[in-house]
């Protein structure tokens, strides 16, 4: 379900073109959203949100961002519950486009549904941060980690070094 195109119903695929043509337009980004994405049906709505953060569609500021709308109407869906794997996703996509005040936001949702973040959540994070030289945001998150119910293990103090 999570390796390409192929893996797109056609409506995902019609929903992924009006996305990528209407992100500049917020009026036509919120037409996009009711007309085509609200039609998803669940597999369909999820392999859209993976292959926008496939493809670092959060290029805009992240309240705007086509993946990070899709992402909030998963949530909304009857069938949503909060899953680890999907926040980790959203979480790498951020910090690789360089999004940290989403990547708070986000460690601050994930609170809010008590589904307290894993240490490999934080770990990758950090390991992003550091990669791209924002050492200071990299230690931002290592104190969120310390404070949180995810202590650090020796990956994320060699990946801090």
């Amino acid at each position: 379900l999570w390796r390409g195109k192929k893996d797109l119903g056609s409506e995902a695929l019609q929903a992924a073109a009006a996305l990528k043509l209407a992100k500049r337009d917020s009026k036509a980004l919120q037409e996009v959203l009711a007309s085509k994405v609200g039609r998803l049906v669940k597999l369909d709505l999820l392999a859209l949100l993976h292959a926008l953060q496939r493809h670092d569609e959060v290029d805009l500021a992240f309240q705007v961002s086509p993946c990070f709308l899709v992402f909030e109407r998963a949530r909304k869906e009857v069938w949503y519950k909060p899953s680890v794997p999907l926040y980790r996703d959203m979480l790498k996509s951020l910090a690789r486009n360089g999004r940290v005040e989403g990547v708070y936001s986000l460690f601050e949702t994930i609170k809010q549904e008590k589904a307290e973040p894993h240490i490999a959540m934080f770990t990758e994070v950090i390991d992003i941060f550091v990669g791209s030289g924002r050492f200071r945001d990299a230690l931002k998150v290592f104190e969120m980690m310390k404070e949180s119910e995810a202590p650090p293990n020796v990956r994320t103090y060699r990946t801090i070094i």
